[in-house]
């Protein structure tokens, strides 16, 4: 599957229409789902999903190293742009709010009475620790496929998933305590 992607990036990076549309078919609804937990709205959601593609098939060509890792540092990058905009709009100056990471309860009743406190536990964590467990709790990917979209070590992506899971258990364990 990895060695076809690849064909298919050499083949979009000559701008192959056809390349590029299943490129974009193959990546879009995992991009999607991605910013839509960083963003919560759906509208927001389809135009950064949207934005993000746009930008893929501009810059294609200078693609260096693995897509996903290159096109999640986009997706990121598109998120940060998208809350200091909505930040600057409200006239909040330095701080801006953490993004629903997941879709409210009342949207998905199978997500449980949980998904408000997971998303406030989500909010806790840094851009980064947001990333890997994003990728390998809700996408699926490996540790070695989560390294090489993000251009890090397996170590280096270890380490941010403990940090990560170590920071909700302490955001879990604290909120028990103030029950």
């Amino acid at each position: 599957m990895n060695e076809h992607l690849d064909i298919l990036v050499e083949r979009a990076r000559r701008h192959d229409p056809d390349a590029l549309a299943e490129l974009c078919e193959r990546l879009y609804p995992e991009l999607y789902r991605y910013i839509a937990y960083r963003v919560g709205g759906k509208e927001d959601a389809e135009d950064l999903t949207s934005e993000l593609f746009l930008r893929m098939v501009r810059s294609i060509k200078n693609l260096k190293g693995s897509i996903r890792g290159w096109i999640y540092r986009i997706a990121e990058n598109l998120v940060t742009d998208y809350y200091r905009r909505r930040a600057v709009r409200r006239g909040v100056i330095g701080e801006i709010e953490s993004p629903d990471t997941m879709p409210s309860p009342q949207a998905d009743p199978s997500r449980g009475l949980l998904a408000g406190d997971l998303q406030r536990g989500m909010r806790t964590l840094t851009a980064e620790q947001y990333q890997v467990v994003t990728l390998k709790f809700l996408e699926g990917y490996s540790t070695e496929e989560i390294a090489a979209f993000l251009g890090k070590s397996t170590g280096a992506v270890k380490a941010l998933q403990f940090r990560a899971l170590q920071g909700l258990r302490g955001f879990f364990t604290e909120d028990d305590r103030h029950e």
